[in-house]
């Protein structure tokens, strides 16, 4: 299979950029023939043709702006594509760098592929909205969950434009449903972990003091304020430890002020080598009231933390096995889970193991298989 795959960041960078390059390595051990069109990457990739839009216009991204960078990058790889002598079976593309490049494969004939790595834009904007409104807290100008008409328009004319819209959860297919985009052309995708990089500690921590860790962006989306309620109001303060790692947004930290007093809670900034943060925790703890499927959902399976995560975050695990899930919001409920796992370290230990398990299922490998099966599935459609 010939793949076209355009990445509008620098690959390897945290979050997504390292999703794509884990994606496009995948790709290539498959044997896939992979041609890379990306803004810029630290070295080459083995197996991989690469193209850095970046030496056509040397300009750093943050002196654009990153709708100006994307834009930029969706109108140099069309442009490219548009001469490119090779063809292609797939031009795999990313949110606000798509719909230009998405028209040339359609007037080449090759399947238009985008990415979605979270829910429906107008969704992601009106559910994040909401929870800024009930806290009183501002949302930042630039935050990439703020709403912007503009980049609502680009993103709903780059649904329209792909042949196949990759959604990271069942929920987050809905929402696109919803918003009216056909269904059929909607695909599960998964994200994953390397398991040479990530090794279980099942059972380490499960009859100790047992340690919940938020890692994520601290801010109301990923639901922080949610987690230290419901462990405040779970009773088990005292008898356990809350630790947090991540960077907070303006005005946020003030507002938890009081919850984040506690002596058992721990403030960590942001790391980029998360292993020793799995390795001392017991639970991931995630309530997320708008998410894609977070990739540290993944990596604190495969390292032996159970779950406590909403059923927004679109992690992979059943519910009572691996961990508990809970309604975005529902601070009660959450709660109680907490309670349960610090009253019966037997259960979490279960879920620990069963975690370690299940992630098995979610390695970059497994998960690109499943992605190249969509791929076939959409070709055999669009050649019928």
């Amino acid at each position: 299979m010939k793949i076209a795959y355009s990445f509008p960041f620098g690959l390897g960078s945290p979050g997504i950029g390292a999703a794509a390059l884990s994606q496009i390595r995948a790709l290539a051990d498959r044997n896939c023939s992979v041609q890379v069109f990306c803004w810029s990457s630290p070295k080459p990739i083995p197996g991989v043709k690469l193209f850095q839009t970046q030496r056509l216009l040397p300009i750093p991204q943050r002196l654009m702006g990153r709708q100006r960078a994307c834009g930029l990058h969706d109108f140099l790889t069309a442009a490219l594509l548009k001469r490119w002598k090779e063809s292609f079976d797939v031009v795999h593309t990313w949110p606000l760098a798509a719909e230009f490049t998405l028209r040339v494969a359609r007037e080449r004939g090759w399947l238009g592929v985008r990415e979605a790595p979270n829910t429906h834009t107008g969704h992601a904007f009106d559910v994040v909205a909401n929870e800024y409104q009930s806290l009183g807290i501002k949302q930042e100008r630039r935050n990439s969950h703020t709403f912007d008409q503009m980049v609502l328009n680009r993103e709903v004319r780059e649904y329209d434009v792909a042949d196949l819209i990759l959604a990271p959860s069942e929920l987050a297919i809905e929402t696109f449903v919803r918003r009216g985009v056909p269904r059929s052309k909607l695909a599960l995708k998964s994200y994953g972990f390397d398991p040479l990089h990530y090794t279980s500690h099942a059972g380490a921590h499960a009859n100790k003091e047992l340690t919940f860790s938020f890692v994520a962006r601290c801010e109301p989306r990923k639901g922080l304020h949610l987690a230290l309620e419901a462990w405040h109001r779970s009773g088990i303060a005292d008898r356990s430890k809350f630790e947090i790692t991540g960077r907070f947004i303006a005005g946020y930290r003030e507002r938890l002020t009081q919850l984040l007093q506690h002596r058992n809670v721990k403030l960590n900034d942001f790391v980029a080598d998360l292993r020793p943060v799995y390795q001392s925790a017991d639970v991931l703890v995630l309530p997320s009231i708008e998410d894609g499927s977070a990739l540290v959902t993944y990596e604190a399976q495969a390292s032996g933390c159970a779950l406590l995560v909403s059923d927004a975050a679109g992690a992979r695990l059943t519910d009572g096995k691996e961990g508990f899930l809970h309604r975005p919001g529902d601070v009660e409920t959450l709660a109680r889970q907490m309670r349960t796992m610090a009253d019966d370290p037997a259960m979490l230990l279960s879920m620990q193991k069963a975690a370690v398990v299940n992630a098995q299922q979610y390695t970059w490998q497994r998960a690109t298989e499943s992605l190249v099966n969509s791929y076939d599935a959409a070709l055999s459609g669009t050649r019928a």
